[in-house]
């Protein structure tokens, strides 16, 4: 804000104290004074302002704690200092996995209960009806406990009714529920020892709309598409899925993602939609989510490339489905999972990256040699069951992220061919979307909705396809490890053609979008006001169909043409050891052929491929101006594929048989690829 804030002592105070055993917890109202009004516009008096802040003063514990390293094959969270008492060594970081101290009470016994469980209350705030569910969501994880000699080392309780203790009391684990309506949020925040990792207090948060909004109405993918946006696309550097270091946003997509499960399940017949299904289904999705938060709590990061240890097939065959889950590791974000027909839908059990997560950090040796040990656990890191990536190696769907099988939200081995099924689900989806939804009673905003989620699920295979191309797999392999491999593999050039092929059919081809106007016309919104204004923010109410196709098409071509993306093509071409190689000249020629195919085909185009071609000469036209971010063969292909399309669109200008729209069309696109080609023709 323009203008200076003072602290203002008089008016600032304690708002509560609360004071503990091993703990104080603080609530304060700091005020802030300004002589003059400032432009701080949302505040009451823009001359006074004041902030509230929380803070936590804990004891350190002191206790026969053994601290373990950080081993960059297997994630977990860590506690990082650095020590310049021995200068000469390699590195200043001491680096400690952060985890629980939990210690057998017979050492020398194959199953052993610990000395102090890790018990996680359950808060008496949490609905009857869901305890049940967070209660084996918690207590699951004693499967990969119990495989290294630990019984009961997880222990779920129930907080009741009558207790004297606070949940602001870091003695106590809790599993806390929370009204903020519009958010279902889960959060699994833990706190520990700064000198050596150890867990001291875990406070996990759900928020009751993560089961109260997963099947009712979702913002949608239909605001237009601005110009700014689409140039930005190749300049946010940051652009990924995870909103900071060690932030996790599961549960909001989760949600989302089991909206669209239960719909497609409704109109596939894989259930009846009874309260009982509902029951179930929400029951799994809560198992599925407190796993999840459960394990950041244990010290887990995410692995984000644990979905791609199983094959389409195996995904499909439900007996193998029920035994051994659907991804290596509860720590990645999953999809509800209707590839086997929706006999398992979520991970209700610890994957075979978790089992061997959990061996490194908390398996109880019996002698002096730790390091040793974990050198023997983490050098396993190449067996195909234990593949891990995280947040900085996925980076969402942006060009950062280099493994396509590191990604947000996909399943598989092959993740192009669930890509595949995921997009004939949709359109099963809405070609039968009016048969379920449209009765008597019903609201065509429950249409819309359920259509715009198709949209969302459409819109994201289309960005994550792209990181087939020019990608590369990555392993945290060190040298010498087990199955030992490169750390750095090119995606053979077979896989990049097939998820190429993928986004050309899907999304570029001249019969990729074909909607029944008579569903388009049902897409209508609801007319009730709410707390959120949605009745007066929305853009339009009747479906604004070319906007959310143009979205759609657009974030996979902008993806495709990244400078990281092209630039990384361009380097594999000389990093690949075969004959077989996907060069930067295939990308935009194959691009071009299925972009501008009505000029070969002669025939007239339509107003969806009209959009994305004046899209496709904007997007050639920056990578020509943009020859400092732009590798400078790509450079030279957008000259040369603009002056290819130019000519061909002179020679189809000849054909009387095409439409109005579509002369009218190619008349504007050559004057704006003549002036692109030669900016002296704007100037006269």
């Amino acid at each position: 804000a323009k203008g200076k804030y003072k602290f203002d002592l008089k008016n600032s105070s304690f708002i509560d104290v609360e004071s503990f055993e091993k703990n104080i917890e603080l609530e304060i109202s700091a005020h802030y004074i300004s002589n003059k009004y400032t432009d701080s516009y949302t505040l009451p008096n823009s001359r006074s302002m004041e902030m509230k802040y929380h803070m936590s003063i804990m004891e350190l514990l002191v206790n026969n704690f053994i601290p373990r390293p950080v081993d960059d094959r297997i994630g977990y969270f860590s506690t990082i200092y650095q020590d310049y008492s021995n200068t000469l060594q390699e590195s200043q970081y001491v680096r400690y996995i952060q985890k629980w101290n939990l210690v057998k009470k017979d050492p020398y016994s194959k199953l052993s209960e610990p000395v102090e469980p890790i018990i996680y209350w359950i808060e008496n705030t949490v609905p009857e009806e869901f305890r049940d569910a967070i209660k084996e969501g918690i207590e699951s994880w004693n499967i990969a406990f119990e495989a290294i000699g630990f019984k009961n080392a997880i222990v779920a309780k129930q907080m009741p009714d009558d207790a004297t203790w606070n949940p602001a009391d870091i003695r106590y684990n809790t599993i806390r529920w929370f009204i903020q309506p519009g958010s279902g949020y889960a959060v699994g925040p833990s706190r520990a020892n700064p000198y050596n990792g150890e867990l001291y207090d875990a406070d996990i948060r759900i928020a009751a709309d993560f089961v109260t909004s997963f099947y009712k109405e979702f913002d949608e993918y239909v605001v237009p598409v601005t110009e700014d946006e689409i140039t930005q696309l190749w300049h946010n550097h940051d652009e990924h899925n995870h909103d900071a270091h060690g932030s996790c946003n599961y549960s909001d997509h989760l949600k989302r993602e089991m909206a669209y499960g239960w719909n497609q399940l409704l109109i596939n017949g894989g259930l009846k939609g009874t309260e009982e299904d509902l029951k179930r289904y929400v029951h799994q999705g809560l198992v599925d989510l407190v796993l999840h938060e459960v394990g950041h709590t244990l010290g887990l990061r995410h692995n984000f490339k644990a979905s791609s240890i199983y094959s389409v097939e195996q995904l499909s065959d439900k007996n193998f489905t029920e035994r051994y889950g659907i991804s290596g590791s509860v720590m990645d974000y999953h999809p509800v999972c209707l590839l086997d027909g929706g006999n398992t839908l979520f991970q209700t059990k610890p994957g075979p990256y978790d089992m061997w997560a959990i061996q490194y950090g908390y398996e109880q040796f019996n002698d002096d040699n730790l390091l040793e040990n974990l050198e023997n656990i983490a050098s396993q890191s190449n067996h195909p069951l234990l593949v891990y990536g995280t947040d900085e190696d996925s980076f969402g769907t942006s060009s950062r992220g280099i493994d396509p099988l590191c990604n947000t939200w996909d399943m598989s081995s092959n993740p192009i061919e669930f890509y595949k099924d995921e997009l004939n689900s949709v359109n099963y989806l809405w070609d039968n979307l009016l048969d379920k939804f449209e009765v008597p009673g019903g609201t065509y905003q429950k249409i819309r909705s359920v259509f715009s989620q198709g949209i969302g699920e459409y819109m994201y295979a289309g960005r994550s396809a792209t990181k087939f191309i020019g990608g590369i797999n990555f392993s945290r392999n060190h040298v010498g490890d087990f199955s030992q491999q490169s750390p750095f593999t090119v995606i053979e050039a077979k896989k990049q053609r097939e998820a190429l092929d993928f986004i050309l059919v899907n999304y570029f081809d001249k019969d990729a979008f074909d909607f029944n106007p008579e569903l388009l016309n049902k897409l209508a919104p609801e007319r009730n006001e709410d707390f959120r204004d949605y009745v007066w923010n929305l853009d339009r109410p009747d479906y604004p169909i070319h906007s959310v196709v143009k979205r759609m098409q657009m974030y996979p071509l902008y993806s495709l043409y990244h400078p990281r993306r092209l630039a990384r093509v361009k380097d594999n071409e000389i990093k690949n050891n075969t004959t077989d190689v996907f060069r930067m000249e295939e990308l935009f020629t194959k691009v071009n052929d299925v972009i501008w195919q009505e000029l070969e085909l002669k025939e007239n185009i339509n107003s969806y491929k009209r959009e994305l071609q004046i899209m496709h000469i904007t997007m050639l036209s920056n990578i020509l101006y943009n020859t400092d971010s732009m590798p400078a063969d790509a450079v030279a292909f957008a000259r040369s594929s603009l002056s290819e399309i130019l000519k061909n669109i002179y020679l189809s200008m000849t054909n009387n048989n095409v439409d109005y729209y579509t002369k009218s069309h190619q008349e504007y696109c050559s004057k704006l690829i003549e002036t692109i080609l030669d900016p002296k023709i704007q100037i006269n």
